[in-house]
């Protein structure tokens, strides 16, 4: 049937237009049975936009989408447009439709989508990996890559949500593991998964060594990029001081690194301690502070 569409665009396209006037419709009066019900967002789901031009959304799409997020409008609830496959190309054409959000599936990169939507006024959500991560992935590579999309989404407008549907057979750790990391709650949830058990970590005595310890807590710097920028500033700060500081790396997907996190008193990803004390927690400070403290600590260990 998709196919027959496709051609029926090039030669029939009255008959396009006739039908895309009926699945408007069907959207408009699904939205209304919703919305009685007590349904409070409304989505558009488009499996197909990723096998079109622009030029044939707005023909085909556009005219008949915009009055489904304007009937969702109309009746005071939020309305979402959400898109399947790599539908780059289309982005900006959904948010002429003006629906409240857009949502999309992993295979178009989030940063893009920001932008366009950024442009436009329209939130956006996603796009969290579903199968490598959520359905096979470990708790610890839900956590990174949550974090990877929230570090590019941002603060305003931004929905983290799953690529699409989860698969059914998804571990309820992984989804727990994201919620915890959404909440600063990951300590709570490494401590409640027993990653203590059998582990032992003895912290060192920071006081009496004769360096300033940093300990980076991440998720994983290879993989996570605040992690990564946060281990590059530790990297270019501590090039001043020689030998009298030593930096280490604690990644959390190692449970010794977990032990070694809750010991420590940290609670999100990523931070720095300096000497055992917390100084920058989910902050990528500006090298020449991060330079700051740690001096401060070195001239604290020259007086003693």
């Amino acid at each position: 049937m998709g196919t027959d569409i496709f051609y029926e665009m090039i030669d029939e396209p009255e008959n396009v237009h006739k039908l895309m006037s009926f699945c408007k419709d069907v959207c408009i009066n699904t939205s209304r049975m919703y919305i009685d019900a007590g349904v409070d967002i409304i989505a558009v789901v488009d499996p197909m936009t990723s096998q079109i031009s622009p030029d044939n959304f707005a023909e085909f799409v556009s005219p008949y989408a915009k009055p489904v997020f304007e009937y969702v409008r109309s009746r005071g609830k939020g309305c979402s447009f959400f898109v399947c496959g790599n539908a780059k190309k289309n982005i900006e054409e959904m948010c002429k439709c003006e629906p409240d959000n857009i949502s999309i599936d992993e295979n178009i990169p989030l940063e893009y989508v920001k932008e366009v939507c950024s442009k436009y006024g329209v939130s956006f959500g996603g796009n969290i990996q579903l199968t490598v991560t959520m359905l096979f992935g470990t708790p610890a590579d839900n956590i990174a890559n949550a974090e990877n999309c929230m570090s590019i989404g941002g603060k305003k407008g931004y929905i983290l949500s799953p690529g699409c549907d989860m698969p059914f057979a998804t571990p309820p750790e992984n989804v727990k593991a994201i919620a915890s990391y959404v909440h600063g709650e990951v300590a709570e949830f490494m401590k409640s998964s027993n990653v203590l058990e059998g582990i032992d970590v003895e912290l060192p005595d920071y006081q009496n060594e004769k360096q300033v310890i940093i300990d980076v807590i991440t998720l994983d710097s290879e993989s996570c990029a605040p992690c990564q920028y946060m281990m590059e500033a530790v990297i270019e700060a501590c090039a001043d001081f020689g030998d009298k500081v030593v930096y280490r790396e604690h990644k959390i997907k190692f449970k010794e690194s977990v032990v070694y996190m809750l010991k420590l008193g940290v609670k999100n990803l990523p931070t720095i301690c300096i000497d055992g004390q917390i100084k920058y927690v989910s902050l990528i400070p500006d090298v020449e502070l991060l330079k700051k403290s740690i001096k401060e600590a070195v001239d604290l260990k020259a007086a003693k």
